[in-house]
């Protein structure tokens, strides 16, 4: 969708996307024991999936004074993805699976609040010596995940957070006097 009106003083533009890629190329470690010694000399196969949805749009005034003219603008966009398929590793939980989350999304330990004193760490029945070699007042507490009794590499979920933001936007300037212009983009 796109268009001009009052005059032509103000432009704007708004754009949907969805994009569903299949065949995206991944490597089959997943799937693959590394206790075979081939898993990380694979060769890439075309099985990946992702979805892409979000929106874009533009807005900007177009303005004369006498020799001079203008264009004040701003744009944005926003963008989620998800992973539909991805070759898992089987022994892996669900929990830490990339599918159904963001490309790129990772694992992390999920706050369950903050030790308040030594009382509460002594009483505490979870073992953190894979993450800590001595619990303090004030350190996080973890979700143990797996219901094992400890901390450690198996209790970390994946979240839905990237490092690649979600909401982009920016600022445009344009100004022309004569045979001189001057393009700013912020």
């Amino acid at each position: 969708l796109e268009g001009t009106v009052l005059n032509n003083k103000l432009d704007f533009t708004f754009e949907y996307f969805y994009n569903r890629r299949n065949q995206m190329l991944i490597f089959k470690q997943g799937s693959t024991p590394t206790s075979s010694g081939i898993a990380n000399r694979l060769p890439p196969v075309n099985e990946g999936q992702m979805e892409n949805k979000g929106f874009d749009f533009t807005l900007a005034y177009n303005g004369t004074v006498g020799s001079f003219s203008y264009q004040l603008g701003a744009n944005a966009g926003y963008n989620r993805n998800r992973v539909k398929y991805m070759d898992e590793a089987t022994a892996a939980p669900e929990y830490q699976w990339q599918t159904g989350h963001p490309w790129g999304a990772y694992l992390a330990y999920q706050f369950d609040g903050v030790f308040r004193d030594q009382e509460e760490i002594a009483s505490n029945p979870i073992d953190y010596s894979a993450v800590t070699t001595a619990l303090m007042p004030g350190d996080m507490k973890f979700v143990d995940h797996n219901n094992d009794g400890k901390i450690n590499g198996d209790d970390k979920v994946r979240l839905d957070k990237t490092t690649t933001p979600n909401f982009n936007f920016g600022v445009t300037m344009n100004f022309q006097y004569r045979n001189f212009d001057l393009a700013i983009l912020l």
